[in-house]
């Protein structure tokens, strides 16, 4: 856990103050905008790699989480979109 922690102060991810905690650093939108480039293409890779690890049952209930999530967005069903959001990346 400390590495961990002194990995993100040292990319600028978190602020440390010694007696005091770890707190998430505060971001400019271009520093945002950069992290999200980033996080594009790295999902993709890791995405690839869950699905090859996967079960044929765990694909088949992905996939049925992933149609259920298009029937929340075509009802216009916000709140239990985010809820199956996180299912279908904890699945992942």
């Amino acid at each position: 856990m400390r590495e961990a922690i002194r990995l993100l102060a040292s990319i600028g991810l978190i602020d440390v103050k010694p007696r005091r905690g770890a707190s998430v650093a505060a971001t400019t939108p271009a520093e945002l905008e950069t992290l999200f480039g980033a996080m594009a293409e790295i999902e993709p890779t890791c995405a690839r790699l869950a699905a090859v690890s996967m079960t044929p049952v765990e694909r088949r209930r992905l996939q049925s989480r992933r149609e259920a999530m298009t029937g929340l967005v075509l009802r216009d069903d916000r709140e239990a979109y985010a809820a199956a959001n996180v299912d279908f990346h904890t699945q992942i």
